[in-house]
């Protein structure tokens, strides 16, 4: 971190380090969050679990 562009490399490693952390946080989430979801519209029992809802 001697230079500039040192500076600029480590806060970016520090920046995606942040952002890959905080994507698996929410890829983990996600099936909790999708399941309530599809429950809210009725349409958990008949969802393919790689689909969004259903079209009306």
């Amino acid at each position: 971190m001697g230079t500039p562009a040192g500076r600029r490399l480590w806060l970016n490693a520090k920046w995606f380090t942040k952002l890959g952390d905080a994507i698996e946080r929410e890829m983990a989430a996600w099936p909790a969050e999708r399941e309530e979801l599809l429950r809210s519209l009725g349409e958990l029992d008949d969802a393919d679990p790689h689909d969004g809802p259903a079209e009306s």
